[in-house]
């Protein structure tokens, strides 16, 4: 069954929600940093213990590497705000406006930002994850697209459980969020 979605995002919300999926994205990229870290600190205690200057060396690169990773992170986190409002700047001055069309193996999206309009289509088998919180969904996509859908944009409450069947589709669990 289709289902109809129709979210209004005010600027402000629109504004929070951009920084809050950046700082998440961002965030993943200190999983890498803590790996390189924890592969150069023994490396370089078994160079200092055994006096081996290319472990030292290794080690040292290896540690260096991390700690200038984690610093160009950290910038990047503290630039995001202002990354997003030189990115978005319609969004976040205007809001946007999503009307959704959910079928049974895809998702079809109609974005409108103060005169622009624009068309996508997503299908449920690049569905990473989907988050249930007490007012919307969050549907996060492969390359780091997230989708909000707001429950007060169904029609019903029927419509929402068509919505939750179709998106269930593609075997992803909706894990609920307060």
């Amino acid at each position: 069954m289709i289902v109809n979605n129709n979210t209004n995002i005010t600027s402000d919300e629109a504004y929070s929600l951009l920084i809050k999926s950046s700082k998440s994205e961002y965030a993943k990229k200190y999983i890498f940093n803590s790996f390189v870290f924890i592969v150069g600190i023994p490396i370089l205690v078994v160079g200092l213990v055994t006096k081996n200057t290319m472990y030292i060396v290794f080690g040292a690169i290896f540690v260096a590497f991390s700690l200038v990773l984690c610093g160009f992170n950290t910038v990047s986190m503290i630039k995001i705000p202002k990354m997003v409002k030189e990115k978005n700047a319609e969004v976040c001055e205007y809001g946007i406006s999503y009307s959704y069309r959910f079928k049974e193996h895809s998702v079809i999206l109609i974005a409108k930002s103060n005169d622009r309009q624009t068309k996508y289509e997503y299908s449920y088998t690049t569905l990473k994850r989907i988050t249930e919180y007490s007012d919307k969904y969050q549907l996060r996509f492969q390359d780091s697209l997230t989708l909000y859908v707001y429950k007060s944009g169904f029609e019903n409450q029927k419509m929402e459980e068509f919505f939750r069947k179709n998106i269930s589709t593609s075997k992803k669990k909706i894990k609920l969020k307060k």
